[in-house]
């Protein structure tokens, strides 16, 4: 709509005929500049234009109009009846900065010696630039092949107004795909963990000084302050063992649908003692 060549011709065309609302181009100026269509029949008529179809009454519009009828009119007629209605549109939009974050997941395949040297090489040797290309400086030897589709996920981030005049205005984002998200990755995080230890259960007993605690809701839905004691991995689902405060009762939190196995503050610092507990030397491999 908001094309030059577009909008010359079409106030030319319709000219041509008579001017309707419904279904033409004009009808869609007249909704960008927020008019009343019913005024806009009746300043066209007295000015002798040629109209046809039905220009609803939307007395919402009245007083809220981006331009005076008037000024729609003239503009209209200028440039020898080609006027750019562009520029009256444009003159109105406000500026705004949309944050986004473009998002490429994919694989690359390392030839490497150990876990910890094939990190090393994708972080420090590997990457992509905007307006480049997936790229590694290793020799085909060490990175044999990737993996990554062409168009990104996006996410929108914030949308701000600008300008000086710019206007508060809240606008609505919806965080809970980036939230899933975020608990899917700490949990998968977690059985990987156990997975290189060939665990599908693992026991904190190095958290005395600094546990981790959460709230598990009893059967009556009263919450409960408990100590993380442990974890329980499957293919499918994370179950956080924990000790009750106050009696000393072992209590589970079965994933995704209980807090305590679900809130993502809580499954990093879960994440957290489970990496702790393994890096100490009973559990290290030799």
């Amino acid at each position: 709509m908001l094309s030059n060549y577009d909008c010359i011709n079409s106030d030319w065309f319709e000219s041509q005929g008579g001017y309707r609302y419904e279904e033409s181009y004009f009808g869609d100026m007249v909704d960008a500049l927020n008019l009343n269509p019913a005024s806009v029949k009746k300043l066209l008529t007295e000015h002798g234009c040629k109209v046809y179809g039905h220009f609803p009454n939307r007395k919402g519009r009245n007083g809220k109009e981006q331009v005076s009828y008037e000024q729609f009119y003239q503009g209209r007629r200028n440039s020898n009846q080609t006027y750019n209605i562009n520029n009256q549109i444009i003159g109105i939009m406000a500026k705004y900065k949309v944050r986004v974050r473009y998002t490429f997941v994919g694989t690359y395949t390392v030839a490497a010696g150990s876990c910890e040297e094939a990190k090393r090489v994708v972080e420090e040797d590997c990457g992509l630039v905007l307006g480049g290309n997936i790229h590694t400086t290793c020799n085909e030897e060490e990175v044999t092949d990737w993996n990554f589709g062409i168009h990104p996920e996006s996410l929108i981030l914030s949308i701000k107004e600008t300008g000086r005049k710019a206007r508060v205005k809240y606008t609505a984002m919806d965080f809970s795909d980036r939230i899933e998200e975020l608990r899917n990755d700490i949990i998968e995080a977690i059985r990987q963990l156990l997975q290189a230890y060939s665990l599908t259960e693992l026991a904190f007993t190095d958290r005395e000084d600094d546990p981790v605690w959460i709230v598990w809701f009893g059967k009556n839905g009263d919450p409960y302050e408990c100590r993380v004691t442990g974890v329980r991995i499957t293919a499918s689902s994370l179950t956080v063992i924990a000790e009750e405060k106050e009696s000393g009762d072992e209590v589970e939190c079965y994933g995704p649908f209980e807090l305590g196995a679900s809130n993502i503050d809580w499954l990093r610092e879960i994440y957290e003692a489970a990496k702790f507990e393994l890096e100490t030397p009973r559990h290290v491999k030799s």
